[in-house]
């Protein structure tokens, strides 16, 4: 684990006030998933992790550089930065109604505490989250050789309406890896990966209700 010793104007993430919703969802939907939360600093990425406690799934979240107002200078953050804390306690620091209205968002390290700088009406509200002094779980890429995964039509239609929400801003890319329904669609058709997934959506979303195969 790594931290730095202080927050200075060269060494945090800034949200806009529709980053931070975004971001708010992610670490809500973290929360849910199991006790701790990861977040890996890089020069202009920040990603958010989480699994279960049976390390059994697990859920991420990569914010590029476009996704900020601001990132770190390269000179500040030159390597990857592992930290670990609580994800409900980052939910909590991300909840209340002045974390709703706030115009702006900083994220970054100070010491052993993940601080949080909410900027609203021309005043800051800061919160710091403690880091936990134990090391990430975050699984490698699967090793060489076929995979197979079985997901209900009804669940994964879920999941895609959850990253593409109507009238709301949506995930900036989905990677799915190994699924055969995907490839096999585009394929076919010959058509690009986004009319495959959204063909595969209404497929999946037509047989919801079915006991049917798509």
């Amino acid at each position: 684990m790594v931290a730095v010793t202080q927050v200075s104007s060269q060494a945090f993430f800034e949200l806009s006030a529709s980053s931070l919703r975004i971001f708010q969802r992610a670490v809500q939907c973290i929360a849910k998933l199991g006790r701790d939360a990861a977040l890996i600093f890089r020069p202009e990425e920040l990603i958010l992790h989480g699994a279960d406690d049976g390390h059994s799934a697990a859920s991420q979240f990569a914010f590029r550089r476009r996704f900020f107002r601001c990132t770190p200078t390269q000179a500040v953050v030159q390597q990857e930065m592992h930290v670990v804390v609580l994800a409900r306690a980052l939910a909590v620091a991300l909840r209340g109604s002045p974390q709703r209205t706030a115009e702006g968002l900083l994220i970054g390290l100070a010491g052993q505490r993940l601080v949080l700088e909410f900027t609203r009406h021309g005043g800051k509200v800061r919160h710091k989250v403690p880091l936990l002094d134990t090391s990430p779980f975050l699984p490698g890429e699967p090793p060489a050789g076929p995979h197979a995964a079985a997901l209900a039509p009804g669940l994964l239609a879920r999941v895609l309406d959850h990253c593409v929400p109507a009238g709301r801003s949506s995930c900036e890319e989905i990677i799915a890896r190994h699924l055969a329904i995907l490839e096999s669609v585009e394929n076919r058709a010959g058509r690009t990966p986004c009319w495959a997934l959204a063909r595969c959506v209404r497929l999946l979303k037509a047989s919801a209700d079915s006991s049917d195969p798509v």
